[in-house]
């Protein structure tokens, strides 16, 4: 069994077979997750855009641009 990064708990024997590569608790998975951000961007009236961040980085020059567009 292996241990959380975080809290140093032993890790279920379940979880590791769902994600093998894991290296946090359930409790501790969430605190290290990025949630995606998705904005539709308009250029022209009817013209958009769909744009995803997949990081803390790219979620924040989205949002500035987002607010932009607005």
């Amino acid at each position: 069994m292996r241990k959380c990064n975080d809290c140093k708990c032993e890790i279920p024997n379940a979880r590791l077979e769902f994600v093998p590569d894991t290296e946090y608790c359930v409790k501790c998975a969430d605190k290290h997750t990025f949630r995606s951000v998705a904005r539709i961007i308009y250029s022209h009236k009817a013209d958009c855009e769909l744009f995803v961040a997949r990081s803390k980085e790219d979620a924040r020059r989205l949002n500035r641009e987002y607010a932009r567009s607005r």
